[in-house]
């Protein structure tokens, strides 16, 4: 059976204390550590977008590990790291503007 999504009261239960970026905008992720483990999330996806994986593993239970059948999943993890990547690079830029590079 499926574990339910749903996020622990506590959040201190996360493995990655990074609640707040550098943007002060929350970043909290939704899945816990216990839910990462049971749907075996590798530790280098273990981040704010790990939500997102944990629906692609269950698309992919699903459809029993077919090729052509949870690219919308897939999409939604590549844009949610984009995003990342673009306020990241955003932040970068307003900093270097800060000190007058």
């Amino acid at each position: 059976a499926a574990a339910a999504m749903n996020p622990p009261d506590n959040p201190k239960e996360y493995f990655i204390d990074k609640t707040y970026g550098p943007d002060g905008v929350s970043r909290v992720p939704l899945v816990s550590r216990e839910e990462l483990q049971y749907w075996q999330v590798p530790l280098a996806q273990r981040d704010y977008c790990a939500h997102l994986f944990v629906k692609l593993q269950q698309c992919r239970i699903k459809s029993r590990y077919s090729p052509f059948s949870c690219h919308h999943e897939m999409h939604d993890i590549e844009r949610c790291y984009w995003e990342d990547y673009r306020r990241r690079m955003d932040l970068k830029k307003r900093a270097k503007e800060e000190r007058g590079y």
